[in-house]
């Protein structure tokens, strides 16, 4: 599952297709069929665009969010597990595992700039901001390898525990943390140097992570029949925490609205919720079979829950309850749609998301000041430029 903040949808995989889910009504409102084996998608903020990696094939969908169209196929290595977007060089990463490489492709062509080699069975990747870096862990090989983000090559090879399973980027303090899943313990990489900083050791088998940004506190799921999530301060590298959250623990995903933890089951068919303030789980709401995947809606504060073994998707809204959602209509909710345009009236200013005035802006969403309206500097409108 991906989320797209420029038309507030939720991109969901499903058998040949990606559903294309309306973040306002919880209605389906474009099925795009794409070919069997949607594995792992990733966004891509400059152009709005999604990309879909097949894990039975050798390429990677390109579905345009403005128009929710496929646009383009990228070729890459055999067998993609892993998506990474570079948002300072508009680059995409796809891990090929049955090849033991990364193909690097732009972002605004698709063309393919560089396939660089990894250990055996590259599995997951994960981007370091401060240093413009890519990770990518390989399962077989034990290893992670440091991609520079501007070169397109490897710059170093980092060793991990057994059976490396998952990432993730502490951006406060520029860690990068690689769950060991044949042990006990979770790899601790610094960003500059990319060296082994510690291993820090937690209950059972660590597989999946998520970070808390406002706490710095890496959340970590221990796969074993009696589940659990261990809480890693991201400053001491110490676990201070271990919530039992349900017989078995899968997929977190971070509220950073409420400041709370989402934690999937797939032999349970819940979500339980962690509450970071406390470190404690606070409720477990029952959802489909085998909930395989999460997505948060930061807009409505929904979270889409994918049950693979129930055809279905489960939303939960957060508030005092967690009060689960049906999949019928909001429709005093809908939030209203941004203006497409080819090209801004003259006379206007385009502002980018971060408030910046952009003098020739490209293809994207801007917030829009026309030439009548500049006397009012509150007078303004969303756009989408679709050329």
């Amino acid at each position: 599952m991906c989320y797209a903040p420029i038309n507030n949808y939720i991109y969901c995989g499903s058998g040949s297709n990606v559903l294309v889910i309306d973040g306002a009504t919880n209605l389906v409102i474009a099925t795009l069929a794409i070919g069997y084996g949607p594995y792992v998608m990733c966004y891509n903020s400059l152009n709005c665009k999604i990309y879909v990696a097949h894990y039975y094939g050798s390429s990677v969908e390109v579905i345009d969010c403005v128009s929710n169209r496929l646009v383009g196929t990228v070729p890459t290595g055999m067998q993609p597990t892993a998506l990474c977007y570079n948002p300072q060089n508009n680059k995409v990463y796809c891990a090929n595992q049955n090849d033991d490489n990364v193909t690097i492709f732009d972002g605004e062509t698709e063309v393919v700039l560089a396939t660089v080699c990894t250990g055996e069975w590259p599995w997951d990747l994960c981007y370091n901001s401060v240093n413009n870096k890519v990770y990518c862990l390989a399962w077989q090989g034990e290893t992670v390898t440091v991609i520079d983000g501007l070169t397109d090559s490897a710059v170093a090879t980092v060793p991990t525990g057994p059976s490396p399973k998952a990432l993730c980027y502490n951006s406060k303090d520029n860690k990068v943390y690689c769950a060991n899943g044949g042990s006990n313990d979770v790899t601790v990489i610094d960003g500059e140097q990319d060296t082994v900083v510690v291993a820090v050791r937690v209950p059972y088998w660590p597989h999946y992570f998520c970070y808390n940004t406002r706490d710095d506190m890496v959340y970590c799921t221990n796969f074993a029949f009696i589940g659990n999530v261990s809480a890693i301060d991201g400053t001491t590298d110490s676990v201070v925490a271990t919530m039992l959250v349900q017989s078995s623990s899968d997929r977190l995903l971070y509220d950073s609205l409420n400041n709370k933890v989402y934690c999937s089951s797939y032999l349970c068919d819940t979500v339980a919720v962690i509450d970071c303030a406390t470190n404690q789980t606070v409720r477990a709401i029952g959802v489909g079979d085998g909930s395989i995947a999460l997505c948060h809606n930061p807009i409505q504060n929904r979270f889409y829950v994918a049950n693979e073994a129930s055809a279905s998707i489960s939303i939960l809204r957060d508030s005092m309850p967690g009060i689960q959602e049906g999949n019928s209509p909001q429709g005093s909710g809908h939030k209203p749609q941004p203006t497409l345009l080819r090209h801004l009236p003259a006379g206007s200013v385009a502002f980018d998301a971060m408030g910046r005035r952009v003098s020739n802006p490209k293809r994207g969403v801007y917030f829009v000041r026309e030439a009548q309206a500049q006397a009012q500097a509150q007078t303004v409108r969303k756009v989408v430029i679709t050329r």
